[in-house]
């Protein structure tokens, strides 16, 4: 019996310890069709503490990370929207705060510099107000109502209203990242939908 637990125990030491670390540190994913079309991808693996640990209980507290810290331009970051099971890859092309370009012919985000202030749009900071524009209201509104659960609704004439007051600036609860999710195709994303950087692709 006790040569049995001598080779049971380390058995289920490394069992644990493998379960830790693939439930706390690495997680393997499969991400959507489209990212496989593009770049032929079809297992994924990623650290879901380069952003900071994920903590539990996230319906009855929210998001809530324990040593959070933001991602880096360039990072290939796996990501999940709220409400979907599914994961998505993208590269981030600007942080939060960063200055970035709207290309008004075709009303969509670039990673450029703006070259005027015509076409910037800031991105979104946790905390940090932004002035409000004809430019970036409708954008700025979507954010709000999407992932922060804002009432807020946008005029034709490019005026944010929330209780039916204009709104000069909007304040954010999160970080926003700019993502290329495909060649020359943008999406913001907030920090609470990250699962964490990609280190491996099969």
């Amino acid at each position: 019996m006790k040569r049995f637990l001598r080779i049971l125990l380390p058995l289920l030491c490394a069992a644990l310890l493998l379960l830790s670390v693939r439930t706390l540190l690495l997680g393997v994913y499969r991400p959507t069709e489209t990212a496989r079309e593009s770049g032929k991808t079809h297992l994924v693996f990623v650290n879901l503490t380069a952003y900071g640990l994920r903590l539990p209980f996230e319906e009855c507290f929210g998001p809530h990370r324990w040593g959070y810290r933001r991602s880096a331009v360039g990072d290939k970051v796996a990501y999940r929207l709220l409400g979907s099971d599914r994961v998505c890859l993208g590269i981030c092309r600007a942080l939060p705060g960063d200055s970035i370009s709207v290309d008004l012919t075709h009303r969509r985000l670039s990673s450029a510099k703006p070259d005027s202030s015509d076409s910037l749009f800031v991105v979104p900071a946790a905390g940090r107000a932004v002035a409000v524009t004809p430019l970036n209201a409708r954008m700025l509104t979507v954010l709000k109502r999407r992932f922060e659960h804002s009432h807020a609704k946008v005029s034709l004439r490019g005026r944010i209203f929330l209780d039916g007051q204009p709104l000069d600036s909007l304040r954010f609860n999160e970080d926003y990242y700019l993502l290329e999710t495909q060649p020359q195709t943008f999406t913001l994303i907030p920090h609470s939908a990250l699962v964490g950087k990609m280190v491996l692709e099969l």
